[in-house]
């Protein structure tokens, strides 16, 4: 317990899971005496080098079930492993690094930067739907123009088998 936070720490690993009110702690109360606490007291080890390229699954402690890899946000550079019903996962040395990009006001600017990118996103699908329209406007009025002269064209044959 460091503080009024709850983290179960894995000495073989050096890593640390936090319940998901824990974790909610950590990242909207960002009190600076509590991040520097939890910082303090957690050890800063390296991440064995297999779990980096995302090749060992962790079990989440609580359900035993095994957990997603994921990023933590954008921009952190952190993946975890998070078990949606009970909390995350941070290997040796991840939790200070999310709890310095936290206060450094990396979860708003991953925040605004994903609003950028739905509005990005949204201007690119609307052009689109106009540029498809245009294209199908033309195309049946090419169509239209065609089948009027091909039209003209069996008429004129027409009469002309007649005379």
């Amino acid at each position: 317990l460091v503080g009024d936070v709850l983290i179960d720490e894995f000495r073989g690993c050096a890593g640390v899971f936090l319940d998901k009110t824990a974790i909610d702690r950590v990242v909207t109360d960002r009190r600076q005496a509590r991040a520097e606490a939890l910082v303090g007291a957690l050890a800063t080890g390296t991440v064995d080098p297999a779990r980096a390229q995302g090749r060992m699954y962790v079990k989440c402690p609580t359900c035993k079930n095994v957990m997603n890899r994921k990023q933590f946000a954008s921009g952190a550079r952190v993946i975890v492993d998070v078990c949606r019903e009970h909390g995350t996962f941070f290997d040796a040395g991840e939790l200070p690094r999310i709890i310095e990009f936290v206060m450094r006001g990396g979860l708003e600017a991953a925040e605004r930067a994903e609003i950028e990118r739905l509005r990005t996103d949204v201007k690119r699908e609307r052009q689109s739907a106009q540029y498809a329209a245009i294209v199908e406007s033309r195309s049946s009025r090419h169509a239209h123009e065609h089948s009027g002269r091909a039209g003209q064209i069996v008429i004129d044959l027409l009469a002309s088998l007649f005379r």
